[in-house]
């Protein structure tokens, strides 16, 4: 919406758009009526408004209080995505200062509706990179639209210049050059898996080798997955307290325990929302929680290896800290490299008006919150 509404304040300040202000306004409030018309109706027709509009009114705000509370670790995070998407954060060192070079002043010599066009697009790319930077938590997928548009804009603008000088053409070759080096449809190891991958599909073994960070390790997850049929694990009884791990739903084609499908994540971002999130987790007829090790922040090398009391147990370098808070605290009944498949105890028949006091199986989690003693029991 916001870089829409940037789009329709620029068209406001060239003249030939202005005098069509009212058709342009009416086109849009109609189009978004539609679309929010159907999308509501698709909510509401699946169960789904209730949940929407908790999130929208409630959940949102402590998700973006969150975001400013950690501006100190912004630049971080931005440098970890410049990183993380080299080559291509390099477009933004070209399309940034480009963008507000032709929202400044243009090319006289260039015709009005290349003008137009151009202003445009640099008012919808710049926008968008203020949205991804000020509104969304910066994770990897919000940095692709403003990259594509930034892609866009730069090309348009090229095919706009009526005098392109070589070190431009240099640096755009040498761009070029530099993507197909670093991208996967380049690097030998990839390209000679295709006859693997034509012939078995995908299996965790490809999706191993095919992986660019090491987690989840997808011959792990299969065996975990394995080991639940065999359990013959039904709707609602799996928790992947892990984010990582909620693949297995679909390997399983299962629902998960409750509607806190990310419960790490959603523990972590939304502090205020644990006691309903343990609660709901603890009132779930789920019987089996599954982590990843590598969570609390153990290596991959640390969180495969087998301690004294064998594979069945936490590897030497797990905090100890986190044995007794949930869900470490639950026995291991399934282990398989970094993954774990934690048994949830039965739980004991109450009457209605009975609550337990059980500690054991509570979860109570130091990293997430030091209140969770407030949480409200077994019920």
């Amino acid at each position: 919406m916001f870089p829409a509404l940037a789009v329709w304040l620029c068209s406001l300040t060239q003249s030939a758009l202005r005098r069509h202000v009212f058709k342009d306004l009416t086109g849009l409030i109609t189009g978004g009526i539609l679309v929010g018309v159907l999308g509501t109706g698709w909510l509401y027709f699946n169960g789904a408004w209730p949940w929407f509009l908790e999130m929208q009114l409630d959940w949102n705000r402590e998700y973006l209080t969150d975001k400013t509370n950690n501006l100190q670790n912004y630049g971080y995070v931005v440098f970890s995505m410049v990183v993380r998407l080299f080559p291509y954060s390099f477009i933004h060192l070209a399309a940034v200062p480009t963008a507000l070079a032709l929202l400044i002043r243009q090319d006289p010599k260039r015709n009005d509706s290349d003008k137009l066009r151009l202003q445009l697009l640099s008012t919808l790319y710049l926008a968008w990179c203020l949205q991804v930077l000020l509104l969304q938590h910066p994770f990897d997928y919000v940095h692709f639209p403003p990259l594509l548009l930034g892609i866009v804009l730069l090309t348009f603008w090229i095919h706009c210049h009526q005098r392109f000088p070589r070190m431009l053409k240099t640096a755009a070759g040498s761009f070029v050059v530099l993507a197909l080096i670093c991208s996967p449809i380049t690097k030998p190891a990839y390209l000679k898996l295709w006859d693997d991958c034509l012939q078995q599909g995908s299996t965790g073994s490809i999706r191993n080798q095919l992986a660019r960070i090491p987690f989840p390790d997808w011959e792990d997850m299969e065996r975990v997955a394995d080991y639940l049929r065999g359990q013959q694990a039904q709707d609602n009884e799996i928790t992947c307290y892990s984010n990582d791990l909620v693949h297995l739903f679909l390997y399983l084609d299962l629902e998960p325990s409750t509607r806190y499908v990310y419960s790490h994540h959603h523990a972590t971002y939304f502090p205020s929302k644990q006691p309903a999130i343990y609660k709901a987790l603890r009132n779930s007829p789920q019987k089996y929680i599954l982590t990843n090790l590598m969570t609390p922040g153990l290596l991959v090398s640390q969180a495969k290896e087998i301690g004294p009391e064998g594979p069945f147990s936490y590897p030497p370098a797990f905090p100890e800290d986190l044995k007794s808070n949930y869900p470490w605290n639950l026995p291991i009944a399934f282990r398989s490299g970094t993954l774990v498949v934690h048994q949830y105890p039965e739980k004991p028949i109450h009457k209605q008006t009975d609550t337990s006091t059980d500690k054991s199986t509570q979860p109570r989690s130091n990293e997430f919150s030091p209140r969770l003693e407030d949480t409200p029991p077994r019920e």
